[in-house]
């Protein structure tokens, strides 16, 4: 059954999800099975073919909902969501902006830099930052349409907390091509974004 689920999917997790709901399927028809009816082998191979079709076409229709939804007009981003980067980031592609966030700590900083050979000037994808209105909790806002399909927004954050005060920062910009995955090394530079030219 799993190889056949396999056949079908082309994955690994694919399959072991048609599995689990080809045998709760099959549990919630086995009224119609006849006792003296052979082999339930085709009858099982017949539910998974079903199953994975179907999960296709919802996987298909979340998708083409995901595109038909319009993008936020502004992002609000707390400095709590931003000490959280892999959850912020999965929020972030949820509402369908292509993004990478990082948290980098302070002494630390990204290696590579700078992380993308196709970053795009401001002037080319200004991603404007702003501050939340004071009436919100501190952080950012970001303006996502600036963020066309095939691009991606790249965040890092970092915060230094201390007894009277918190400082943030965020360091912001589009990338037309891959973007390396942020390696934290220690360091004295500024912790954000790639070294400024003197």
């Amino acid at each position: 059954m799993y190889g056949h689920a396999f056949r079908l999917t082309g994955n690994w997790s694919a399959a072991e999800d048609v599995m689990s709901l080809t045998f709760l399927e099959a549990w919630r028809l086995r009224h119609r099975i006849d006792a003296d009816g052979g082999s339930l082998r085709p009858w099982l191979l017949g539910i998974a073919t079903n199953v994975a079709r179907n999960t296709r076409r919802a996987a298909r229709r979340y998708d083409d909902a995901l595109t038909r939804m319009p993008r936020a007009e502004q992002v609000p981003i707390t400095i709590n969501e931003a000490k959280d980067p892999k959850s912020l980031q999965a929020d972030l592609r949820d509402m369908g902006l292509n993004a990478v966030v990082d948290y980098i700590p302070k002494g630390k900083k990204c290696s590579p830099q700078p992380r993308s050979q196709s970053f795009l000037s401001k002037e080319e994808a200004p991603l404007p930052v702003w501050p939340t209105p004071e009436s919100q909790e501190p952080g950012f806002t970001i303006d996502p349409k600036v963020v066309k399909d095939g691009q991606t927004a790249v965040l890092e954050f970092s915060v230094s907390e201390q007894p009277e005060k918190t400082v943030a920062g965020i360091w912001a910009s589009v990338s037309n091509g891959p973007v390396a995955d942020c390696e934290l090394v220690d360091s004295t530079e500024a912790p954000l974004g790639p070294p400024q030219d003197n």
